[in-house]
């Protein structure tokens, strides 16, 4: 529980992480498409924006030894303006490999897992589900230092939090590859199967729900302090419906707003988007 919550909004909090799944179904033939070659390439996947601090590593990289070692792939939409300033500065360096975004997500896993290293330049927004799945991935990470990458990653990854800490880091990375990459991954891959595993995430959040409905008095509308009574929940909740006896249908129609009732506990939901999963409830609790 956060007490900012309490404070601010005079509402008890529940703090509910987001999950990965280790995968085992890595396909190195997709680094044809790409041009790569496993071990070959550090990466980033991000959206291309300026708090991903991408200046910071391409910058460090181009001042390192491995520059044109290895190239640097870098995975996000570059129509955004922070985008299109980073194609037209380094878009035409043939080591800095801008490749757009990847949403087949075993080709992406594939991309992240056979990587040598992976940028991980994100500074704000607390646990980061991109940060999560290289985890899940088996990567070897290089990470913004900062206090949300470090209550994930621990000391299992390496930090930058200048340029010029980027290229000394890159500098001696052949080096840091040799004594902990082993160790780093398989450390980081415990750290998903325990704390981050969707079924265990999923079983928290059945048990969060179980304790709402056990709170609902007297037919009194619940609403979330942020959404005027809607509250948007992740595709492990389609999970939990489908446990509560819930219409599969009504869970994966996009665009419908349909009334379910399981048990004696009606409730009525929207479904925003059918394919992920992503729906906003509203009802009596």
């Amino acid at each position: 529980r956060h007490p900012y919550y309490k404070e601010k909004y005079g509402k008890e909090s529940k703090f509910l992480a987001y999950g990965a799944d280790v995968h085992e179904d890595y396909d190195v033939d997709v680094l044809k498409e790409y041009g790569l070659e496993a071990g070959g390439y550090f990466i980033v996947v991000a959206r291309l924006e300026p708090e991903n601090n991408l200046f910071m590593a391409i910058e460090g990289y181009l001042a390192s030894n491995q520059y044109g070692k290895h190239p640097l792939v870098v995975v996000g939409k570059t129509n955004t303006p922070y985008g299109k300033y980073l194609m037209e500065r380094y878009g035409r360096d043939r080591n800095i490999r801008f490749v757009g975004g990847i949403y087949d997500f075993r080709k992406l896993n594939s991309i992240r897992h056979y990587s040598y290293a992976y940028f991980h330049g994100h500074s704000v927004g607390g646990t980061n589900p991109s940060l999560l799945e290289a985890m899940a991935s088996g990567c070897f990470i290089l990470a913004h230092d900062n206090i949300f990458n470090r209550a994930v990653l621990g000391e299992n990854a390496l930090y930058y939090g200048s340029t010029d800490a980027a290229t000394e880091m890159l500098d001696g990375i052949d080096q840091a590859v040799s004594a902990h990459k082993k160790e780093y991954t398989e450390r980081n891959l415990e750290v998903i199967r325990r704390d981050y595993s969707w079924e265990k995430l999923v079983d928290e959040h059945e048990e969060y729900f179980k304790w709402m409905l056990s709170q609902r008095k007297g037919g009194l509308q619940w609403f979330h302090p942020f959404s005027s009574g809607r509250y948007r929940l992740d595709a492990a909740i389609c999970v939990i419906f489908h446990r509560f006896g819930y219409d599969r249908a009504a869970v994966t129609g996009a665009g419908r707003q349909t009334a379910i009732m399981a048990d004696e506990y009606p409730l009525s939901f929207e479904v925003h988007d059918g394919r992920m999963g992503r729906v906003a409830v509203s009802g009596y609790f």
